[in-house]
């Protein structure tokens, strides 16, 4: 059984013989599973989307992408991160990696949360001072390594904004659920305020996120190319001078699809007033029945985009005449940051595992991030990564 919600708030049960539609005030119908194309039909009919999946090593919901979720899709670019952030770092061939992942041990047990392990402040310092040679390197995987944990964390910050989203959905509906009977209405009030924060929230975490992927590219071309340790201070909006992607048609068709969420932080950041103050939320129920039962819905739209800037339709605050939902934009945000994501992990990867075959480096160190819900004590926590 496959469990998902909506971007309308509608909670979908999938099973190989039947599909079970429940709302939140409990309105729940089934009806025969006839196959992939009739439950994408079932959702047009209410012109409705499958957004949250329930994933059960997560015991959560996460953002449905590319046939799958946020979750597994994510988890699975974390050890390629651990795998760049060593690698960059050993195509020297003067490195001593055991001073590194050393180094890397004795900063676990520095910040450790078993305060008897924690080092004092100068016998920390005269460890730093026996591995001078490797401070250097040193600094550029850590620094390298947080920035990937950033980028990671603020995309699971926007899953975690949608789905405080459709709870407050929830909410909503179940507050005013006396007035929706068979009509539509607009809410407005502290929750849909809450919502309202909630999509700003998400935008601003995509961005960090495009901020922190375009340190982490400049970062390692400075590195590769130039063996610069220094910090570069760039955002979303400089990833166009990354010179191992200037000539990548498909980087920048990505940079292109990404402008408007990239416009709309600005805005959302610089220019709050030109919206309205207060977020409307469109709550209803009795459209388009399954088996004559009705269920309760919830909708946001998200502003007028044209010829490349947001514009207030017929120049009134909060009216949108494209009606383009808001929460499939913030959906298909998501799932664009994480593929340029991807993307750029691989390119980077990929080219670095071929420097290393020409340097005849047969394998390097990494980080095991299958075991890092463990705290880092001992050297089980790194394995020999073989270059095929």
């Amino acid at each position: 059984m496959r469990k998902y919600i909506t971007k309308k708030g509608l909670i979908f049960e999938i099973s190989s013989r039947s599909i079970s539609v429940s709302d939140s005030l409990g309105n729940s119908s089934k009806t025969t599973n006839k196959g992939k194309f009739y439950i994408n039909k079932l959702l047009s009919k209410y012109n409705d989307k499958l957004l949250l999946e329930f994933d059960d090593e997560l015991n959560d919901y996460s953002v449905v992408i590319n046939n799958s979720n946020l979750y597994k899709k994510l988890d699975g670019c974390i050890q390629v991160c651990s795998n760049i952030e060593y690698l960059l770092i050993q195509r020297s061939s003067d490195v001593i990696i055991d001073d590194l992942i050393s180094l890397d041990i004795i900063q676990s047990i520095v910040e450790t949360e078993n305060l008897g392990l924690r080092l004092n402040k100068d016998r920390y310092e005269k460890i730093l001072q026996r591995y001078d040679k490797v401070k250097d390197l040193y600094c550029v995987q850590q620094h390298v390594r947080y920035l990937f944990e950033l980028v990671r964390s603020e995309i699971y910050h926007a899953e975690s904004c949608v789905k405080e989203i459709v709870y407050l959905f929830h909410q909503i509906i179940k507050e005013k659920k006396d007035e929706i009977n068979d009509k539509e209405i607009i809410y407005t009030g502290l929750l849909g305020d809450k919502v309202g924060w909630c999509v700003t929230d998400c935008v601003k975490a995509l961005a960090t996120s495009l901020d922190g992927l375009s340190k982490i590219l400049h970062y390692i071309d400075d590195y590769r190319l130039h063996r610069k340790v220094k910090k570069p201070k760039v955002l979303f909006s400089d990833l166009v001078r990354v010179k191992k992607f200037k000539e990548d048609t498909t980087f920048k068709q990505y940079l292109d699809e990404l402008n408007e969420l990239f416009l709309l932080r600005h805005d959302l950041t610089h220019n709050q007033l030109f919206y309205p103050v207060r977020q409307r939320v469109f709550i209803g129920s009795g459209k388009t029945p399954l088996n004559s039962q009705k269920f309760a819905y919830a909708d946001i739209l998200i502003y007028d985009f044209k010829d490349g800037c947001y514009t207030r339709a017929l120049g009134i605050e909060g009216f949108f005449s494209m009606k383009r939902d808001t929460i499939s934009f913030l959906q298909e945000s998501i799932h664009k940051v994480y593929n340029f994501f991807h993307y750029c992990i691989s390119s980077v990867y990929g080219e670095l595992i071929n420097e290393a075959k020409e340097s005849n480096i047969e394998s390097f160190w990494a980080f095991d991030h299958a075991k890092a819900g463990l705290k880092l004590n001992n050297r089980d926590y790194y394995m020999s990564v073989i270059i095929e």
